[in-house]
């Protein structure tokens, strides 16, 4: 009598949900997840895309001295927004505009549940990439490396500088405040101003080589700590501030600058050298440039 009860027992015990129930739970889970999926299929398939590629050029052309072109907007999987190609152009102080291919934007998953959340950016630029963070409160954090440029210098249009950018990274918040603290970080490799031929000099190109530039800032004032080049015609070192105006052209500068010619330099440069300024001991030549960057004063 007591074994067959213990035997009931341990039965009842090892029992599992009924045979009957478990169609039920298997149709409450693929009820579940066919919502979700048509959820997911409906935030893909009638995302508003076309409202959010105004609002983000808008925010673009608010924030910032650029006119914002953003082309191919879409969603990716997972959750992340896409576009095929973003243009930005300015006009001052001459036409230019930039182009950003493939970008993408998504969310920094760990930081979505805290008080500064924040996306992580992504894209190709000039042969080369670039990728950085930008949290709520306007702290950004960028990187680019491998970018091939040639753009005119700002005051002199018939004059170009072509180069390679090898790396860069630049920590700032945007837009800056009286205590914002930036850093910038910059090398560049095989750097040449073109067109010298246009003001009279015999050789069209002079070689500036690698430059190594470093810099800090607090608010709108940049100090520039590190200012190097070698392996070009020139040797150039110096240092001085950037005070950011409300457009890049306004901005003032206050830069001392020393050139040392190397024995590559051309003949003609080395003479046009001396009608500015009498060459040291060492043979450098000092400059201190002054005024806006759209006109700047060498003395």
């Amino acid at each position: 009598m007591k074994l067959n009860r213990f035997h009931r027992l341990r039965t009842a015990r090892g029992k599992t949900l009924p045979s009957s129930s478990k169609p039920k739970l298997r149709f409450y889970l693929g009820a579940l997840a066919s919502l979700i999926l048509g959820l997911v299929a409906s935030l893909y398939f009638f995302f508003p895309v076309s409202a959010l590629e105004e609002r983000v050029e808008y925010e673009i052309n608010g924030r910032t001295p650029v006119e914002a072109d953003l082309m191919a907007l879409s969603l990716g999987f997972p959750p992340a927004m896409r576009a095929e190609t973003l243009i930005l152009k300015i006009d001052q102080p001459q036409p230019y505009s930039l182009t950003f291919d493939k970008v993408s934007v998504k969310p920094l998953w760990h930081s979505l549940f805290g008080r500064n959340p924040g996306v992580a950016i992504h894209t190709d630029i000039l042969g080369g990439a670039g990728e950085g963070t930008i949290r709520r409160n306007g702290d950004m954090e960028v990187s680019i490396a491998r970018v091939i440029f040639d753009t005119p210098l700002p005051s002199l249009t018939s004059l170009r500088l072509s180069g390679n950018l090898k790396n860069g990274e630049l920590v700032t918040t945007v837009p800056a405040k009286p205590t914002t603290e930036s850093r910038m970080e910059v090398t560049l490799e095989n750097i040449r101003v073109i067109g010298l031929k246009s003001v009279g000099i015999g050789s069209d190109t002079l070689s500036l080589g690698a430059v190594s530039l470093r810099g800090s800032g607090r608010g709108n004032s940049f100090k520039i700590e590190q200012l190097e080049s070698e392996g070009g015609d020139l040797k150039v070192s110096g240092g001085g501030t950037l005070l950011f105006g409300r457009t890049v052209e306004s901005s003032r500068l206050n830069l001392n600058v020393i050139l040392s010619p190397t024995p590559s330099l051309d003949k003609e440069m080395a003479e046009l050298l001396n009608l500015f300024r009498q060459p040291g001991r060492d043979g450098s030549y000092r400059f201190r440039v002054t005024g806006t960057v759209a006109n700047p004063v060498v003395k």
